[in-house]
């Protein structure tokens, strides 16, 4: 209960997100609840993650790795992988992130989770335009484009959309660029 609190919290009030998730922890870790942990201890690593305090985040989310693999939890493996791919790409940690981001995006495949799916590429994506492969993040952002569109989350789509005018930039395509931006306004 205290989890889904914070998970509803998280929103609104991070404090009070992170002090849920703490709490949660103090009643999990001693019963010896390592799903219970794995997710308090990612909700506590994504805060870690949104504050840029990045060490943190990560001795987290490989916490929350190793007690998901532990269980055998492929979705949370999956959420486990594609967030430390995520964390390395903020770092900018390329070969890292591309690494976790390929085992998560194939395992959400695996369960036929678009959602993640998409998240997944939109990191791949950014990750591509970070190396400045132009054809890999169109694709990656093409097909995440797609299936946020099929999901409606117009939030999601803009922020895609966004970084397809990235890649546009990067492609020496500043009109359209410009046009896309645009179209995110």
């Amino acid at each position: 209960a205290l989890f889904g609190l914070g998970e509803v919290l998280l929103a609104q009030d991070a404090e009070a997100a992170r002090d849920a998730y703490e709490r949660s922890l103090a009643i999990l870790r001693p019963v010896g609840d390592p799903w219970g942990v794995a997710h308090a201890t990612a909700g506590l690593a994504g805060l870690a993650m949104r504050q840029r305090n990045y060490a943190t985040a990560r001795a987290l989310m490989e916490e929350a790795l190793a007690l998901r693999r532990s269980v055998h939890n492929p979705g949370a493996i999956a959420t486990s992988l594609t967030s430390l791919g995520e964390l390395a790409r903020r770092e900018g940690d390329d070969a890292r992130a591309a690494e976790y981001l390929a085992e998560g995006l194939a395992r959400f495949r695996d369960l036929g989770s678009a959602e993640q799916v998409a998240w997944t590429l939109y990191n791949l994506g950014l990750v591509a335009v970070h190396r400045r492969d132009v054809e890999t993040a169109a694709a990656m952002l093409a097909e995440c484009l797609a299936l946020r569109a099929q999901q409606g989350n117009a939030g999601e789509i803009a922020k895609t959309i966004a970084a397809v005018a990235r890649v546009a930039l990067l492609g020496g395509e500043a009109e359209r660029a410009a046009q896309l931006v645009e179209a995110v306004e």
